[in-house]
């Protein structure tokens, strides 16, 4: 338990430490280094949490294990001194878990606002197939890959349906005017 609060004691004075990114006043290196601290924090947090189990699941053998004639009465599992070790466990690793989800969020997060913000620049350099399947991903990054009237823009058409219905579709979704190269057999 001691050597848990050490260690995020040192994590929060690493992380209220300016570092040389946010020195320059870059955002750019900001998220860099931020995404770097998540990753870094993640991976402490998954070691935490396991330590922490570790340690739980160590408490509870040692109690299980108490000569037989100490549980006649109850023995070690029901002692104040083992309750207030398990419940002092316990709420660790729930604060663990709370921050490991927080983290993870904050990654997700991260992922999905970077998507957006190379959808555009990606999109000439994507096959039509996959500017489909990128219309499909989410609301926002359809939104993120489409023109004035909602339409998909494909840079680069190298593919259409074959059937006429399936063509009808697929031209009503692609904004025509943003083909720049055709590539069809």
């Amino acid at each position: 338990h001691d050597v848990f609060s050490d260690g995020l004691a040192s994590m929060e004075l690493e992380s209220s430490a300016p570092d040389a990114g946010s020195a320059r006043g870059h955002e750019d290196d900001n998220a860099v280094a931020s995404a770097y601290e998540c990753t870094e924090l993640g991976a402490s947090l998954e070691l935490a949490l396991g330590a922490c189990l570790a340690q739980l699941k160590a408490l509870r053998v040692s109690a299980a294990a108490s000569p037989a004639e100490a549980r006649c009465g109850g023995g070690r599992l029901s002692s104040p001194e083992f309750a207030a070790e398990e419940r002092a466990l316990k709420l660790t690793l729930s604060g663990i878990i709370s921050q490991l989800q927080e983290v993870r969020e904050a990654g997700n997060a991260r992922r999905r606002a970077l998507l957006l913000a190379v959808t555009p620049q990606l999109l000439p350099l994507l096959p039509t197939a996959s500017v489909l399947q990128l219309g499909l991903a989410s609301t926002a990054v359809r939104v993120a890959a489409t023109a004035e009237g909602g339409q998909l823009l494909v840079p680069l058409l190298d593919s259409a349906p074959a059937w006429p219905a399936d063509c009808r579709r697929f031209l009503s979704e692609v904004a025509l005017g943003s083909v720049r190269s055709l590539s069809l057999p």
